[in-house]
């Protein structure tokens, strides 16, 4: 598995790990894996403020750019936690 397939698949690298490789990446994961979690907050805040905006035409550019962001946000929340894992060797 690649480590771009996702947060969501990201314990699968580790199936076929050492005792000595599950002990570095289950800690470092479980903990970076909150701490995404938490950050997807920011997302789902940017879309509920696209969301909240009042339906107007001078407002259409404001949503469009909230909810722009929010994919962009997941993307930038990701590569850190991807660094900051400690990956099995491949």
């Amino acid at each position: 598995m690649s480590r771009g397939v996702g947060v969501g698949l990201s314990p699968m690298p580790c199936d076929s790990c050492t005792e000595a490789e599950l002990d570095r990446f289950g800690p470092t994961f479980a903990t970076d894996f909150k701490v995404f979690l938490w950050g997807l907050t920011v997302p789902a805040g940017l879309l509920l403020a696209a969301w909240v905006l009042p339906w107007q035409q001078r407002n259409k550019g404001r949503r469009t750019l909230l909810s722009a962001l929010a994919p962009v946000s997941v993307v930038v929340l990701y590569l850190p936690f991807a660094g900051l894992v400690d990956w099995p060797a491949r």
